[in-house]
Parts: C-alpha cells; sequence; structure tokens
C-alpha cells in the first residue's frame, strides 16, 4: 500500500514542477514569392490535421516516471468539446481517482480529486498538458519554415518536412513538426525561452480522416521532470 501511495503522490506532483532553461532552435522560414506559396500553405493545412477536431473521447493507458524512481500506471479519459475538455484518471480496477472539466472561457470544475490529486496545481498542470497534446495552439501568427535540430551521429541537421512555429499572444513558442512517416514531434518554450515540453508522436492512424498518434510520449525537463509515455486504446469520434 506504502508503494502505490508513493507512485500517486509522484503523479501529483508531476504536472507541479519548474521548466530548464533553454533557447530557441533557429527557424528558416520558407521564402514567398508574388504573395504566394503553395508549400507553405501545404504545410500549414499539414501541421493543423494533426490535432483532433470536432469531439472525440481517447482511452489511454498511461505510464508515467518522476526522476529516477517515482513511476506508475493509470487509464486516463479525455474528453474533446468543440470548446470544452474533460478529463478523468482511473485505476485498472475502475476506481476514479481524479476529474474535472474545463469550459470555454477556461474555467476548471474539479468533481472529483482522491489524494494526493487534490494538490494545488494539480488540475491547472493536467490541463495544460492534455491541450499540448490535443489542441491545436492558439496562436497570434503561424510561421512556416525549417526547423534546424544540432547535427551529430545519426542527425541530418533540418527537419525533412516543413515545420510550424506558433507564435501564441503571451509570449509561448511552440514548435511543431510533422514527420515523413506521418508521426511528429512538438516543442513548447515559455516566453523566456525556456523548453517547456517535448511531445513524440508514433504509430499514427487514421480514424475517419484524422490522424490519431496510437503512442505519444510528453517530457517536461528539469531537475524535478517527468515523462507520460500514452499508449491508445480506443478513439471515438461523436
Amino acid at each position: 500500500m506504502s508503494l502505490v501511495r508513493s507512485s500517486l503522490c509522484c503523479l501529483a506532483c508531476l504536472l507541479l514542477v519548474g521548466c530548464a532553461p533553454s533557447a530557441l532552435p533557429p527557424f528558416s522560414i520558407l521564402e514567398s514569392r508574388e504573395g504566394e506559396n503553395p508549400a507553405e500553405e501545404m504545410a500549414r493545412l499539414r501541421c493543423a490535421a494533426l490535432f483532433p477536431r470536432g469531439s472525440w473521447q481517447l482511452v489511454h493507458a498511461i505510464d508515467y516516471r518522476v526522476g529516477q524512481s517515482g513511476q506508475g500506471s493509470v487509464i486516463g479519459v479525455t474528453s474533446l468539446g468543440r470548446q470544452e475538455l474533460e478529463c478523468a484518471l482511473v485505476t485498472v480496477e475502475g476506481l476514479t481517482l481524479f476529474a474535472a472539466r474545463q469550459g470555454p472561457a477556461g474555467e476548471l470544475t474539479v468533481s472529483r480529486a482522491v489524494p494526493p490529486f487534490d494538490a494545488p496545481g494539480f488540475a491547472q498542470g493536467l490541463m495544460a498538458d492534455l491541450r499540448t497534446l490535443f489542441r491545436r495552439p492558439r496562436a497570434g501568427q503561424v510561421l512556416v519554415g525549417r526547423l534546424q535540430r544540432p547535427t551529430g551521429p545519426g542527425r541530418s541537421g533540418a527537419e525533412p518536412l516543413a515545420s510550424c512555429r506558433y507564435l501564441e499572444p503571451g509570449g509561448r513558442v511552440v514548435d511543431l513538426s510533422p514527420g515523413a512517416e506521418g508521426g511528429w514531434r512538438l516543442q513548447s518554450y515559455s516566453p523566456t525561452a525556456a523548453l517547456e515540453r517535448t511531445i513524440r508522436a508514433a504509430d499514427c492512424t487514421l480514424v475517419g480522416v484524422t490522424p490519431i498518434a496510437g503512442t505519444l510520449e510528453l517530457t517536461a525537463p528539469g531537475p524535478g521532470g517527468y515523462q507520460l509515455n500514452l499508449k491508445l486504446l480506443r478513439a471515438e469520434m461523436f
């Protein structure tokens, strides 16, 4: 029982940690000719298509790790409305540990939070991660170009496909890089250019016309960083 409680406490602390400093990677904007660039428009559409549209329910098996010792597993149920977000964390036996809803204006209502999931800031942190995973960034401006990565053994430098850099009104920056084989990578940065989250998506399959990732890996860097590994169990549009 003490091991279970320790694991749950680790999960509750996951979303309360800080971010490690990091500089934005270089980004070369695609050049336009005569005010039009079909490649740029195609890249924008490719990036936008990676996020579910409409109303969905997604069920994932979630393995989490914090630091070097804390780890555990839960089932996550996420309901995406057109302007609403609901989520629940349950045990494999079906016990609900946490349930919350966030409305169109960002208002947050927690209907159930078993300790330690009632910790201050946990609900806000969880909803922020879910928005990063499943919602298109709220950008004031979207740049399209080539995102440069550090080179080295097995590294090619530039991304194989054009990337999208979302500039959000509050100064947050989100880089989204579609992969040549259907996966994608997302990195979000704070207004001070600190790396907040890295997400890697793979095993994408079409559900209707929407590509849904079979696996997602979310990493929060820093001394108290954590990692969430999500495996899709069910995806339904309603």
